[in-house]
């Protein structure tokens, strides 16, 4: 089924895997296998998908369904290519706990039948409105943001200033000062011999 109107590569995944979301959008699933053969677009994709597959009882009377959490695929396809999805089946209920654990499986293109990289992330909840933010794919300006956060050099500490600071009335204090000085030096030049001797008994008491 297409998904996208502008969609210009395909994939298939394996009927054991249920494709939920795709770049930011829920994808419905029907049960034959032609639902699971998507069209893309040319580029990164973010599918969510999970494992599920049922195994018959040993008596033949009941079913075992054994299915994971949910898993973020991330892959880039190239334009105008067919992939499909590859792996190897579990032999019973018990292996495929485990496999649901750690799917282990990979993309083929299949006109050269070379592997295709891709990365698998868990996820950790199935709550739709978190698979399908986790889906979208990434902005120009959410990539612009990450690149100057980057590239920003790291602030660095202020030094902190001991010097003290001169305030108004350290420097009234200081005028005051020599104010006097002059004043005291003027009036003792104006003295005489007697007024002197007078202020410096003065002082001494």
């Amino acid at each position: 089924m297409p998904f996208g109107l502008q969609a210009s590569s395909q994939i298939k995944f394996a009927e054991a895997f249920n494709v939920l979301a795709i770049n930011g959008k829920t994808y419905q699933q029907g049960l034959v296998s032609q639902e699971r053969l998507i069209s893309l677009n040319a580029g990164l994709n973010r599918v969510i998908i999970e494992y599920e597959e049922v195994f018959e009882s040993d008596d033949g009377e009941d079913f075992d369904i054994v299915k994971s959490s949910p898993f973020l695929v991330e892959i880039y396809l190239q334009d105008k290519r067919s992939y499909q999805q590859r792996l190897l089946k579990p032999a019973d209920s018990n292996a495929a706990r485990r496999f649901a654990k750690s799917p282990k499986f990979n993309f083929v293109e299949l006109s050269t039948n070379s592997q295709q990289n891709f990365k698998l992330t868990a996820l950790s909840g199935t709550n739709e409105a978190y698979l399908l933010q986790e889906s979208r794919l990434p902005t120009r300006k959410t990539l612009i943001i990450s690149a100057d956060k980057a590239s920003s050099p790291p602030l660095k500490p202020t030094k902190p200033n001991n010097r003290p600071k001169t305030t108004p009335q350290n420097s009234l204090s200081k005028d005051t000062e020599s104010t006097a000085s002059k004043m005291l030096e003027y009036w003792w030049a104006q003295a005489t011999e007697t007024e002197r001797e007078a202020f410096l008994k003065q002082i001494k008491q």
